[in-house]
């Protein structure tokens, strides 16, 4: 496959994987809705996410596919401890401290993150383009995500320390995913960095105290989004990344994500879709369109 077409394929992974992503919110509700509660949402949902990988890899590609060379060892020890673990709970207390808007709108400055590392690693260029794309793409996510109404008034500087970090471990997986190298196996990689994410969040929050752990409901719906918008999304990503010649674009591209998140929550929730977030989608829209477009050869 030529490099225009493989530069396609990873952008349709990554939009598909952003679109998947979209079913995070509402499955995370539904289970918070049987009685789930954050330490136990995210147990779930790495805990299962590793073993449906799991299986999954060693009947694809059997038990020596597991062994892994010391740089794509390291990466995923970031990716499961630094990029899911972290994440999960640096975001958690943001939410708790700053409130969900206020949080929304940090973690949408992640890929700032991706493009200022993208820069200093792979010594990516960034044009007038670029910079617009990702300007117009924070503005839209934080319409789409806040509905256009941040309360300000949850302010603490814990809550934007957190919600800041949340932004930087997210935008840090694109970054780590590339530098385990391209022959890495996205289904190793996922396997692990589930293991090691799970091991993390059990760490952090002691999910076994809560009695919601068990709960027939809470399973269930955490199984789906153990497979769904967490194991086929990320594997689908993980490929996307690993083929991307420019990783500032993917944190853009994934950001598709709020789009269908909103969508998803007006079908499922009959959430209203007001102006402000319409205006976000269609910026979202525009900066992933106007991160596609190709730079002109002299």
């Amino acid at each position: 496959m030529n490099k225009l077409g493989t530069e396609a394929t990873a952008t349709l992974q990554i939009l598909l994987a952003g679109c998947l992503w979209g079913l995070v919110g509402p499955l995370v509700k539904l289970m918070e809705w049987a009685g789930s509660d954050a330490a136990s949402t995210s147990f779930i949902r790495m805990a299962m996410a590793f073993a449906i990988m799991g299986v999954i890899t060693l009947a694809k590609f059997g038990p020596s596919s597991f062994k892994l060379s010391r740089r794509e060892l390291i990466a995923v020890i970031v990716l499961g401890v630094f990029c899911n673990g972290v994440y999960n709970l640096v975001y958690s207390l943001a939410i708790q401290y700053a409130g969900i808007t206020v949080s929304a709108v940090l973690l949408n400055s992640a890929p700032v993150f991706t493009i200022i590392a993208s820069v200093i690693i792979f010594r990516e260029g960034i044009g007038p383009r670029k910079v617009l794309a990702l300007l117009v793409n924070i503005a839209g996510c934080c319409l789409a995500a806040t509905h256009g109404q941040l309360d300000l008034a949850s302010l603490s500087v814990l809550g934007i320390l957190c919600g800041t970090a949340s932004a930087f471990t997210y935008g840090m997986a694109a970054i780590v995913t590339r530098l385990s190298g391209p022959g890495t196996n996205a289904y190793v990689m996922s396997t692990y960095s589930y293991l090691f994410a799970a091991i993390t969040v059990a760490v952090a929050f002691r999910p076994w105290e809560s009695a919601a752990l068990f709960k027939p409901e809470v399973l269930g719906f955490g199984f789906l989004l153990a497979l769904i918008p967490t194991s086929i999304a990320y594997l689908v990503y993980y490929k996307g990344v690993l083929k991307m010649r420019e990783t500032s674009k993917v944190p853009v591209f994934a950001s598709v994500e709020m789009i269908a998140t909103a969508l998803l929550s007006t079908a499922f929730f009959g959430e209203a879709l007001n102006a402000p977030t319409l205006l976000g989608i269609a910026l979202v829209i525009f900066s992933i369109g106007l991160m596609s477009l190709k730079r002109k050869s002299n």
